[in-house]
Order: structure tokens, then C-alpha cells, then sequence
């Protein structure tokens, strides 16, 4: 998301840059590449579309792939990422977005601990997987700065999509044939 001043000049929304004005990536806790775990790694709130009785909710973007790699679904892709279970740390830590009833109904579906992890648990994991939720990702450039690498799906043109180059600097995962992510680490 980028904002336009006198139709000319783009500048990134300051949530691009929240992570880093909080400190949230701290270089001495970053471990080297070697130390980490081999698994990819993921966590986020179910932003992207609220959950109410009239909604499919469990089809959004991040529900399905939270599902999808723990098992909640029985499909042939599920069922891939079963046979390797160590590889993949991915889970909901909080719900947001959705109506009360419902809520319920999302945190006893996903095991939702309302217990977030702290930002350096990103140092442990050789792989980071980023993943748009209501607009874009602001971890995206926190990510970016630790020794790991980095998997990015997005749906949203980003005011920096002209500096930062896929397979460059991180590996795009599409919408399309990723439903979801299969990715053997060992």
C-alpha cells in the first residue's frame, strides 16, 4: 500500500516501517544461518476478512494455509505436510476480525492460545514465510533484516515492488499454485 502526494510522488504507509521504529528486529539475537532450525515458520492474527455466521471463513487466505499445514483439513496437500510435521511451526496466536459468537468458534477450531510468540522467535527458524492480511504485511522489512530466508506472498502492488527483486531478494510464493506451500527442507 503506498500513498500518492500530488499525483506524482509515492511514499510507503509508515506501517512499512512500524517494526523498525519499534526495534523489533534486535541484530545481536540474530542467530547465523547454520544455528537455525531447517523448518519454515509463520504466525500472524486471522486478519483478512472477518468471520461472522454468514461468512465461509475458514476460506480465507491465512485460515486455509494455518488448516492446510496442521492437519485441520483432510485433503492429498494436508496430508503432505503431515508426512514432515517438524519442518512447519505455523499457527494462529490471536483472532481478531470477527464477530463474537464466532470467535469462539475460530479459537477452538485453531487452537489459538492468545499466546503471540516475540519477534526474535524469527531467529530460530531458517525459513520465514510473509503473508499479506487485510492490505500488506508490516513484518515484511523486519523479516527482510534477519539472516533468514524469506518466502513472500502477496496480493498487493507495494510501493517498493521496483527495488526489491523476487528470487533477488526473497522467493515470491504465488496465490495460484500455492495452495499452499510444499516445500521439502531436508
Amino acid at each position: 500500500m503506498f500513498i500518492r502526494l500530488l499525483g506524482d510522488l509515492t511514499y510507503p504507509s509508515i506501517l512499512y516501517i512500524e517494526g523498525l521504529l519499534n526495534k523489533e528486529y534486535k541484530a545481536p539475537a540474530d542467530q547465523e544461518w547454520d544455528t537455525r532450525n531447517n523448518d519454515l515458520y509463520w504466525t500472524g492474527r486471522t486478519s483478512n476478512g472477518k468471520a461472522s455466521a454468514e461468512s465461509d471463513w475458514k476460506s480465507n487466505q491465512r485460515q486455509r494455509f494455518v488448516a492446510t499445514v496442521n492437519g485441520l483439513v483432510n485433503n492429498s496437500l494436508s496430508n503432505e505436510f503431515s508426512r514432515d510435521a517438524d519442518s512447519y511451526k505455523v499457527r494462529f496466536p490471536a483472532v481478531n476480525q470477527c464477530d463474537e459468537g464466532v470467535c469462539q468458534k475460530v479459537i477452538q477450531y485453531f487452537g489459538v492460545d492468545d499466546k503471540p510468540d516475540a519477534f526474535d522467535e524469527v531467529h530460530k527458524h531458517k525459513f520465514l514465510f510473509d503473508m499479506d492480511g487485510n492490505v500488506f504485511s508490516r513484518r515484511f522489512y523486519s523479516l527482510m533484516f534477519s539472516h533468514s530466508t524469506v518466502l513472500k506472498q502477496t496480493m498487493q502492488v507495494e510501493y517498493f515492488d521496483e527495488w526489491l527483486f523476487p528470487w533477488v531478494h526473497y522467493i515470491p510464493v504465488s496465490m495460484v499454485c500455492s495452495n499452499f506451500l510444499f516445500v521439502n527442507f531436508h
